[in-house]
């Protein structure tokens, strides 16, 4: 399948500064290969494409994923298992394995900062960010103000 799993120490690497959205270039990962997109692509796929703040062209994020025009869709998703998890364990899992084996599934989707269960379920449903949904699922001290938010 040529899908090796990258060690702790690669894994763990801190990136770049992003920025999130369709229109923030090279340097983000808010495009279709996150877990915003999935929703604004499947109201493309169902001939209903509803843009977002992010994502001003569902019918690109389609496009872009590879999907195909559907009469419905369905949508399983799976709190805390993450691509390189399924990779490394997928012994365990017969069909998702089976799917790994198609290019298009042989690159992780991104999901949302904070990854909290909260944050990625709002940004999931909304098909935006954290920062414009308010949901990320724990409580911070803002330095600036000194409130927590």
């Amino acid at each position: 399948m040529g899908l090796d799993t990258p060690d702790m120490k690669e894994l763990l690497q801190p990136s770049s500064p992003i920025q999130y959205g369709d229109r923030a270039g090279d340097n983000h990962v808010g495009g279709p290969r996150h877990l915003s997109a999935v929703l604004p692509a499947l109201s493309a796929c169902l001939g209903a494409p509803v843009a977002t703040d992010v994502h001003p062209s569902a019918r690109a994020l389609q496009e872009a994923l590879g999907l195909p025009d559907a009469q419905s869709v369905v949508v399983v998703l799976v709190d805390g298992l993450g691509f390189w998890n399924l990779v490394s364990r997928q012994g365990h899992v017969p069909y998702l394995r089976s799917l790994l084996s198609e290019p298009i599934n042989q690159r992780p989707l991104y999901t949302s900062l904070p990854s909290t269960t909260v944050a990625a379920m709002g940004v999931f449903g909304t098909g935006t960010s954290p920062g414009l949904t308010g949901m990320t699922g724990y409580t911070q001290l803002n330095p600036d103000t000194g409130q927590l938010s």
